[in-house]
This record gives structure tokens, sequence and C-alpha cells, in this order.
């Protein structure tokens, strides 16, 4: 089953369409068109004579795609407005289930950043009161070293490089529906700088998804040309068909 057939299947719309292509055919005489372009190329262009020829073909050609994009194209416009008035009404019950999700998912989040925080402070309250009974034993042990207490002033010595600070656990629990993940997010906040570090070889050019094209085009139909570091710009010979 070809796409049209199916698509046909699947709207009448485009069944009616369909027939519009086809009535244009016959009116238009396209299979009489596509044997006249066929025997034209076979024959070639070879002086001014075939080139008004093919010139006449170009424009009955011409005219026929142009029948056939007037006619469907309220066809199209229709499918694009059904198909942007169904992704609304979905979008509409979506949003109600996806904004409960990000309604969880921001509680979680911060749940678990107010656990590390926690942990966090209490990581730093022992790291603190291990530092000050490091101070105070050392300080002990050169009290007994100044009163030549060397047994007592070795063993606080040995308490010092024995002491070990615990460490808050910053565990979280395994669930059974869901986990944390860490993707990297990242912002161009110098865009001269990104472009300088591209131009020096630092960052490789695939950095750049494309180019705009369509304004080089235009600065350059502006300019007459462009003299741009980096960029070419010539006049293509194109054929316009009058209407």
């Amino acid at each position: 089953m070809s796409n049209l057939e199916l698509v046909a299947k699947q709207a009448p719309q485009a069944q009616t369409m369909a027939q519009t292509c086809i009535d244009l055919a016959a009116r238009d005489n396209l299979a009489r068109y596509e044997l006249a372009v066929k025997a034209r190329l076979e024959t070639g262009i070879n002086d001014d004579n075939d080139l008004r020829l093919a010139d006449d073909l170009l424009k009955n050609v011409t005219l026929g795609a142009d029948a056939i994009e007037t006619a469907t194209r309220p066809y199209i416009s229709a499918a694009h407005a059904l198909h942007k008035s169904l992704i609304s009404i979905a979008g509409e019950w979506k949003s109600r289930w996806t904004g409960m999700a990000d309604r969880l998912k921001s509680a979680m989040l911060a749940y678990n950043k107010r656990k590390a925080e926690l942990a966090r402070r209490q990581q730093l309250e022992l790291d603190a009161a291990a530092e000050a009974q490091r101070r105070r034993l050392t300080e002990e042990a050169r009290e007994a070293l100044r009163n030549g207490d060397m047994n007592a002033a070795k063993a606080v010595f040995e308490n010092v490089r024995s002491m070990v600070v615990p460490i808050v656990s910053q565990s979280r629990p395994a669930l059974a529906n869901s986990s944390m993940r860490n993707p990297w997010a990242v912002e161009i906040t110098d865009k001269h700088a990104f472009v300088k570090a591209i131009a020096d070889g630092i960052v490789p050019i695939c950095a750049i998804k494309e180019f705009d094209l369509g304004f080089l085009k235009r600065e350059a139909t502006t300019r007459g040309g462009l003299d741009w570091p980096g960029v070419n710009a010539w006049q293509e010979e194109k054929i316009a068909v009058r209407r």
C-alpha cells in the first residue's frame, strides 16, 4: 500500500485531495507533458530553437505545479491547523500530569539539597571539633615535654595521630521508581570569547551547529558581495519562470 493510499484510508480529506490531484493531472495533461519533457531531455538542447521549446515546456510544467500547489494548499493548511489543535488539546491534559511530576521532582530535589547541606554543616562541626581537640592534645604534649615527661608527651602525640574524624553519611535511599542523575548543563557566557576560542582552535568548529547562510545571502545581496574573512560570495545563475 502506497503512502497516499494509507493516508487516504486515514482521512477522508486526503481521499478528496487525492482525487483533486488526479483530476488536475488529467485536465492539465500531466502524462503528455511527462513524455514531452522526457523526449526533449533525450534530444537535448542543441540550438536556440531547442532552448525556446524547452522554455515553453518549462512554463507549462511550472503552471501545472502551481495548479497542484493552489489546489492542495487548503487541505494541507487544514491538516496543519488540525495538527496544531490536537497538540494543543493533548498538551492541556498532559501538562496536568507533567506539572504534578515537575512539582514532585522539585520537592524531592529540594529535600536532597537540604539533606546534603545539613550533612555538610555537621561535617564542618565535626572537623572543627576534631581540630580543636588536636590543638588541645598537642598543647598538652608540649606541656608534658616542657615538664620533661617524655612518656606522657609520647602518649598524647600517639592519641593525636590516631584520631579519626567521623564522616557524616550522605547516602540516599534507593528508590523503587526513580533515580537521581547529574547531567551536565552549559551556557555561553561570552560569545566573543567563545568565537575567538573556535578561531584559535581551542574549541572545535563543530561546537557551532550551523551557520546562518540566509543572513549571509541577504548581506551579500545588500552589499553586492561580501569581503568578510572566511566567506566566499558569488552570484549563481538560476532560471525564474514568469507566470
